[in-house]
């Protein structure tokens, strides 16, 4: 229950830091304490996800409140206010998505573990054979559907030295959970490497359905 109540206010948060950036357009008060509140709500909710979930959320940065600036002469607040900017939430954004993104991990790896004695044994693209096993003996074999992902990254304008290297990270993983979990995060970093591919090629509008393929890679393992 912990972790279903620190995800809603991680989405709550997420709202309340959007909307932040977007009214410190003109600058926004930095003596408003609710703004101010947002640095200390994400250090709260961060020390909570390591709690849960070390291995994972480990990576997660401690914020410390950024350095505000002087009000801009153009902007509506009186000479000498200091003021938060768009620029001053981007490290926050950033963090929280982060969390989100780990989060998708971890109910991924949660409604994996949850099919007990349910083996899919996968001997090609057509050829599925489900086998009934012990609650530790879950073996998945879905070499042909891996790489349909494979072939569909390429379409969506993925580079193949760049799936290959994906193609490594899925080769080295093991079965163990907390190794799939890692595994997971190795694939948000190989994503996050493509943005500026993409975005040379005219093609970052592909992205989210590439990361959405490439996540899905933690199910058939």
């Amino acid at each position: 229950m912990e972790l279903e109540k620190a995800i809603i206010e991680l989405n709550l948060l997420h709202n309340r830091i959007k909307d932040s950036r977007k009214a410190a357009m003109f600058g926004i008060d930095a003596s408003d304490s609710e703004v101010a509140n947002l640095w200390i709500e994400y250090n709260e909710l961060r020390t909570i996800f390591i709690r849960i979930n070390p291995e994972l959320f480990k990576d997660l940065r401690e914020l410390q409140q950024p350095i505000s600036e002087e009000a801009h002469p153009m902007s509506h607040h009186p000479f000498g206010t200091m003021v938060f900017t768009p620029k001053h939430f981007g490290s926050l954004e950033n963090e929280i998505d982060k969390a989100m993104k780990y989060i998708v991990l971890v109910q991924n790896e949660t409604r994996q573990y949850d099919k007990n004695r349910n083996i899919s044994i996968n001997a090609g693209e057509n050829a599925l054979v489900n086998v009934t096993l012990g609650n530790n003996n879950n073996i998945h074999q879905n070499g042909g559907h891996i790489e349909n992902i494979y072939n569909e990254l390429e379409k969506l304008g993925v580079d193949k030295s760049d799936i290959e290297s994906l193609r490594e990270i899925i080769l080295q993983q093991s079965p163990s959970k907390e190794n799939k979990i890692g595994v997971g995060k190795k694939i948000l970093s190989w994503v996050g490497g493509l943005s500026s591919k993409l975005i040379e090629k005219g093609l970052s509008e592909n992205f989210p359905v590439i990361i959405e393929k490439a996540q899905s890679l933690t199910d058939l393992l």
